[in-house]
């Protein structure tokens, strides 16, 4: 039988996964404000009224793979939305372990017996080739003066920095050396939930030291960047103060900052365009056209990333380049 007290806990004041978690919650003292608020919103939503009522005691196993198993199924909850409740379960219910009100962590190895089950592989990390590449720019250059301008703005500073979208999103006036030819990413801007559930754009600072670093500049990220500045002075440019950081370079066309989901959007939409026009070029010229698959904002970076492979071997300016932490993370290009 587990003692009532332990250490001084009146174990009694949590015996239920809600109460645990709770309590591993609170002693996140330097979990990121924005993860922690997601972790807040997705136990809240998907957990605390249901699973996250029964006792800590009573839970095994196949309640936990259970539990999991209907939130996909009938949920319809993606593996990586998963993977995030997951990481406040599993670390709570260790924390019950460590406390001896539990003596083993059911939840250990659950999503990977999940994942086995479902046949659920990771997706695959793609880059565009040079061929790709090439031809994907080279279209929206040629139509930068109407409907791809956007689009051809963000695809040069994506292949051209390897900035995270939320880096990107969140340049600055202030970030933008044009004499020095150097970006300094500083921040991030993310569009996002608070623990209320209540969505609103926020900034952020690196997740670590290597995040903040500069960025040389291209030609035509130059280029980019000199006519985006060149027009908001003479069309005129209303000021935007989010979390206290103002002088964004990137806005909609309401005025607005942009969030991930519309700069991938963009992307999407031109290379709809991009496709259905490349179709019809290669059969007039009697050619395999060049395709492109879906790819995000992130498969522009990795792009950028496999460049830097490509044509350098010096793997730490290639992770000082990306904000790359671990060199596994460079190295997996």
């Amino acid at each position: 039988m587990v003692k009532k007290h332990f250490i001084g806990i009146n174990l009694d004041r949590y015996q239920y996964q809600n109460d645990i978690v709770d309590r591993y919650l609170k002693s996140k003292v330097r979990l990121r404000e924005s993860t922690y608020n997601n972790y807040v919103y997705m136990y809240n939503y998907f957990v605390r009224s249901g699973f996250g009522q029964k006792k800590l005691a009573d839970i095994r196993y196949s309640d936990v793979l259970i539990f999991y198993s209907e939130l996909v199924n009938k949920k319809m909850l993606a593996i990586n939305t998963l993977d995030t409740i997951q990481n406040v379960i599993h670390p709570s219910l260790t924390m019950a372990v460590r406390d001896g009100v539990i003596g083993s962590n059911p939840s250990d190895n659950v999503i990977g017996e999940l994942k086995k089950t479902l046949g659920w592989t990771p997706p695959k990390k793609h880059s565009l080739t040079i061929a790709e590449q090439n031809a994907f720019i080279s279209y929206l250059a040629q139509n930068k003066d109407s409907e791809e301008k956007t689009a051809y703005r963000l695809a040069c500073l994506l292949l051209g920095t390897g900035m995270r979208v939320g880096e990107l999103t969140a340049m600055r006036r202030c970030d933008i050396d044009l004499e020095a030819e150097m970006i300094h990413v500083m921040i991030g801007l993310s569009y996002r939930r608070d623990s209320e559930g209540k969505c609103g754009y926020h900034i952020h600072s690196a997740k670590t030291e290597a995040g903040i670093r500069d960025i040389p500049m291209f030609d035509n990220v130059r280029q980019v960047l000199t006519d985006i500045i060149t027009e908001q002075d003479e069309q005129g440019c209303r000021d935007i103060i989010i979390d206290g950081e103002s002088g964004f370079i990137l806005r909609n066309r309401f005025g607005d900052v942009m969030s991930e989901k519309s700069v991938n959007g963009i992307l999407e939409r031109a290379r709809l365009r991009y496709n259905k026009f490349e179709e019809t070029a290669a059969k007039a010229s009697g050619r395999k056209p060049v395709i492109l698959e879906h790819f995000s904002a992130h498969n522009l970076r990795h792009t950028f990333c496999t460049r830097l492979c490509e044509n350098l071997d010096k793997l730490g300016i290639i992770m000082s380049v990306m904000g790359h932490h671990d060199a596994q993370t460079t190295l997996a290009v």
